[in-house]
């Protein structure tokens, strides 16, 4: 019986030991994973800075290419989307599209120092709750941030993570205004639209300090989703979105309710001008297929090209418009078309050229090159086999060709 107590007792001593001693694993092991989480995480944060761009080489004519005549004028600067880039300063940029762009994007714009703490609380709790990204948080400055610093499309912590180190670091550099300034420059929306001086000017023909309420309103709703907000396609999803910022504006004290009602019922008249340049177009388009040919389309793409070329633009315009002129006098001879291109004879280089009579009427194909476009020859080589034929007197007058 003793022995049979002892034993008991030896058995309920070793549970108590070890049910202590397990409690004291527990919680060597949570230290010790608790450590290597925070060691990953100071990790995590330390290669983000250390990986991370210098904000002060902020380059918002990234992936760009600008082409200029053989004077230095400017021909086109036109970025990897095909797009022309029309960079214009905040004061020329009508102050309703400023506030629209503010009130659906950022409404704490001018609060924050580039992180809205209490919108990233809120869009983590929405994704937690629906267990899938469903709520940005990207403040204006951090998605400057990612479009001209970091450039990358990617979605992660880490990218997330260095979005937010840059935009703190832009905000410390760069007032309000400067980084409004630059994010309405470099934002997509749509239709190789790049900035708002060319949204503007590919929906509505008109320039950024133009825009009235209606027009600001739909043009700031378009960079969340470009391709799903789409007016020309889209119609009803853009009123939609512009009804969406036109309420945002009232709710922030931007504009009188009344002030939106009247300008969700507006009609817009959409232009939607294609967004290329009307200055040597076809020859831009030349230059491009040489840089292709010489670097490839992807270090093309990447920009940073500044291209001098031997076109002098005061030349180029004289021969579009002899070009204009020699077709309207022959269009009623059936010409619908032409072409021009005048070469030094010295030294082989391309003063001016005009691939078409008009680079933007569809009915003439106006955008093929017909100076670099290759033709069959067709009957036009019959002369010459002709000619031959006769001089070996193998045909004569008196032949007849099937």
């Amino acid at each position: 019986m003793r022995q049979r107590a002892s034993a008991a007792q030896s058995a309920g001593w070793n549970m108590a030991d070890w049910w202590s001693n397990g409690r004291k694993n527990w919680w060597k092991i949570a230290a010790v994973v608790g450590g290597l989480i925070l060691v990953l995480v100071l990790g995590t944060f330390a290669y983000a800075y250390a990986t991370l761009p210098d904000p002060s080489k902020l380059d918002l004519a990234a992936g760009t290419v600008i082409v200029k005549d053989r004077h230095g004028t400017l021909i086109e600067e036109r970025n990897a989307q095909g797009a022309r880039v029309n960079p214009v300063t905040l004061s020329n940029i009508n102050p309703l599209l400023q506030k629209a762009t503010v009130a659906v994007e950022d409404k704490h714009f001018y609060q924050h120092h580039g992180i809205d703490w209490g919108r990233v609380i809120k869009a983590g709790i929405v994704d937690t709750l629906a267990r899938r990204p469903e709520q940005g948080a990207s403040t204006i400055t951090e998605q400057l941030a990612k479009i001209a610093v970091l450039q990358s499309p990617k979605k992660s912590i880490l990218i997330k993570l260095r979005e937010a180190m840059v935009a703190t670091s832009l905000e410390s550099r760069y007032n309000k205004s400067q980084i409004l300034e630059m994010y309405l420059n470099t934002i997509f929306y749509g239709h190789h639209a790049t900035g708002i001086e060319a949204a503007s000017q590919v929906f509505f023909g008109k320039h950024a300090s133009e825009l009235t309420l209606g027009e600001a309103s739909l043009l700031a709703g378009l960079p969340n989703a470009p391709s799903y907000y789409d007016p020309l396609l889209h119609r009803d999803r853009a009123k939609a979105r512009q009804a969406v910022v036109l309420d945002a504006m009232v709710n922030e004290q931007m504009i009188s309710q009344a002030q939106a009602d009247e300008a969700k019922a507006a009609p817009l008249n959409f232009v939607f001008k294609e967004n290329r340049s009307s200055q040597a177009p076809h020859f831009v388009d030349f230059v491009f297929e040489q840089l292709e040919n010489l670097y490839g389309p992807s270090v093309v793409n990447k920009g940073g090209f500044v291209v001098t070329t031997t076109l002098d633009l005061t030349l180029q315009k004289a021969a579009e418009h002899a070009v204009a002129v020699g077709q309207q006098r022959l269009g009623s001879l059936g010409a619908d078309n032409g072409d021009f291109i005048a070469i030094d004879p010295k030294s082989g280089e391309i003063l001016a050229m005009v691939g078409s009579a008009d680079f933007f009427n569809n009915d003439i194909k106006g955008q093929f090159n017909v100076v670099t476009g290759l033709r069959q020859p067709g009957s036009s080589f019959k002369p010459y086999a002709y000619e031959q034929a006769f001089r070996s007197h193998k045909l004569t007058m008196g032949n007849l060709l099937d």
